[in-house]
């Protein structure tokens, strides 16, 4: 059998893995459009940081040839014809399949603006990007940087580039950080601690004009405010690279998948930042594009691929970054009652629905997170006891124990 996976992302790695635990005989082509051995898109910040590259390679740069797997470098798919089970390259290349995976990814969806093509103007999603960003910032020195979008990748960008003493201004076009993540008060919060690190912040404002002459010189705002910048990051949101599928497997913002994670055609299948399917949580189906998720998904596909028998429960929807020293948590929904505390520890927030967590997000104080995650995929009822979920003593088993007996101290 021959098996052709698209992408090299932790989604494909993952499934690499998965095929040879159980397939040590089928012919396996990987295919990427970039020039490198897989890599962790999660470790670009540490390698921005601290310019050690070899710890983006968290499998080995000898993975693939230890798996067995012939790997097309430099290689954008075109098209795809299932009828006839293969795949086009950009180059013309024509590459049969007996099954596929779509393991693609997302890129970073950059805006048209004026002066975009200009020098020192960077995305921040590969390990390219990351090797132009560090060469522009040995040769040319820059002092001044602004990161458009505040969204995970642009704040990852903009503490790395303040750690390396540039002065730093993030332009975000909502009214927060972290927008899809956090709500207006708890993104406020964790705002503070980039403010004391001295990024600057403008919200609700557009990038309308870059200027300069052949290079990033300012960035000129639809306020009229004009900002001086000798290296931009465009980190404006991602959407699923999707334009090589031509509307030939069902799709809305991403690949819709079954509980197998096959899609709309036979012996298709697709997995990590492309695949829409139900949320564990909600039920929704969503691209809940997130590291975790690419793992989980690529293991279960690959499985899938080889014969084995697994069900998909649904993606999940938990969001974990770091501001510098402060953990942020985020998961489900905004939607409900409120209850929170403040103390020592950090902020935490939870929305509640129907006497059931339904969302939670923390800033620093992280601790038991997981725990009031699970009480949230399980749909768990607190019923009169939300006060708990602040009690010291708050464990799984313990609230589970309140649920058959009469607590006799609170």
């Amino acid at each position: 059998m021959r098996i052709v996976i698209i992408g090299q992302g932790p989604a494909g790695i993952s499934a690499v893995e998965s095929i040879r635990s159980y397939d040590q005989e089928s012919e396996v082509i990987v295919i990427s459009g970039e020039n490198s051995v897989p890599y962790s898109p999660a470790l670009l910040p540490n390698y921005l940081l601290n310019e050690a590259k070899e710890v983006v390679f968290w499998k080995g740069r000898d993975f693939l040839s230890r798996m067995r797997v012939e790997h097309v470098l430099t290689e954008n798919v075109k098209e795809i014809f299932p009828e006839d089970r293969r795949v086009l390259t950009e180059s013309e290349r024509e590459v049969k399949y007996d099954r596929l995976l779509i393991a693609a990814g997302a890129s970073v969806a950059v805006p048209r603006i004026s002066g975009i093509d200009k020098k020192g103007i960077f995305t921040f999603k590969t390990l390219e990007d990351a090797d132009e960003i560090l060469r522009w910032l040995r040769t040319e020195h820059p002092k001044e940087a602004i990161v458009v979008g505040a969204g995970f990748i642009g704040l990852d960008a903009a503490m790395c580039l303040r750690e390396k003493g540039l002065n730093v201004k993030v332009i975000e076009v909502m009214d927060r950080i972290l927008p899809m993540m956090l709500d207006e008060e708890m993104a406020g919060y964790a705002l503070g601690k980039l403010e004391e690190r001295g990024i600057e912040f403008f919200f609700q404002e557009k990038v309308s004009e870059i200027g300069g002459e052949d290079r990033v010189g300012e960035v000129v705002l639809e306020s009229g405010r004009e900002l001086k910048s000798d290296l931009l990051i465009m980190a404006t949101g991602v959407r699923p690279n999707l334009s090589f599928i031509l509307k030939k497997l069902k799709a809305n913002v991403g690949i819709v998948v079954d509980e197998h994670l096959q899609t709309s055609e036979e012996d298709i299948f697709a997995a990590g930042d492309i695949v829409e399917f139900k949320d564990k949580i909600t039920g929704e189906f969503r691209v809940n594009a997130i590291h975790p998720n690419a793992v989980v998904q690529g293991k279960l596909a690959g499985k899938s691929i080889v014969g084995q028998t697994v069900e998909y429960p649904g993606s999940e929807n938990i969001n974990i970054v770091s501001i510098f020293d402060t953990p942020v948590v985020s998961a489900g929904v905004m939607q409900g009652e409120v209850v929170r505390k403040f103390d020592e520890i950090g902020y935490r927030k939870f929305y509640l629905r129907d006497e059931r967590i339904v969302g939670l997000q923390f800033v620093g104080g992280t601790d038991k997170a997981g725990i009031y995650y699970s009480l949230m995929g399980k749909h768990e009822s607190l019923a009169g006891k939300e006060h708990l979920v602040f009690d010291k003593r708050f464990n799984y088993g313990y609230l589970l124990s309140l649920c058959y007996r009469t607590p006799t101290i609170l």
